[in-house]
């Protein structure tokens, strides 16, 4: 019976605890919610934009910021993979060939960044991200020119951290400046 009296406490112990994690992330949402109300309003009522401008606006906004979360995600991954390659394995014609195809992957990445829109809110996050990517892709290109003609593991690892500090730079972006 105490037993059964034990796991009753714990289980209404542990409903509370969701509950209130609820309700703080139900308050942040409605928090998150009335600051984008107030910078729609300002939009709209100080700076004289339509509303139909406004929501689509935020929804282009919206996009692009999903997008670079994305590519932000792939650019990771393309990096953990070089870093993979050329620290596991010794350097051959095969390791040569998929830290190319990585590299290739980051160029692409420049291309496919450039092309998503955004409004101009979001031109000074949208340089500071490209500023960013292209350092990682010219440490990726300094890898790649190592592995392929070197292949010192010294002289590998030294880019691999310069493409390391790239990546943890790209990752600890604020988004939310602007």
């Amino acid at each position: 019976m105490s037993t059964a009296i034990f796991y009753i406490v714990i289980l209404l112990l542990a409903i509370f605890i969701v509950i209130a994690i609820i309700k703080k992330a139900f308050k942040l949402f409605i928090f998150i919610i009335v600051v984008i109300l107030c910078f729609v309003l300002y939009d709209v009522f100080v700076r004289g934009v339509s509303p139909i401008d406004e929501f689509n606006g935020i929804k282009t906004d919206g996009s692009y910021v999903s997008s670079l979360a994305d590519y932000t995600v792939k650019i990771k991954d393309d990096v953990n993979t070089t870093k993979k390659l050329l620290t596991e394995s010794k350097i051959d014609a095969t390791v040569i060939l998929k830290v190319n195809q990585e590299n290739a992957l980051l160029h692409s990445y420049i291309k496919d960044i450039s092309d998503i829109k955004h409004t101009k809110r979001m031109d000074s996050i949208d340089k500071q991200y490209f500023n960013y990517l292209k350092t990682i892709t010219d440490a990726s290109d300094g890898v790649k020119k190592v592995a392929s003609e070197s292949g010192n593991i010294a002289d590998i690892q030294n880019k691999l951290k310069g493409l390391n500090n790239s990546l943890t730079s790209l990752t600890n972006l604020n988004l939310n400046k602007g």
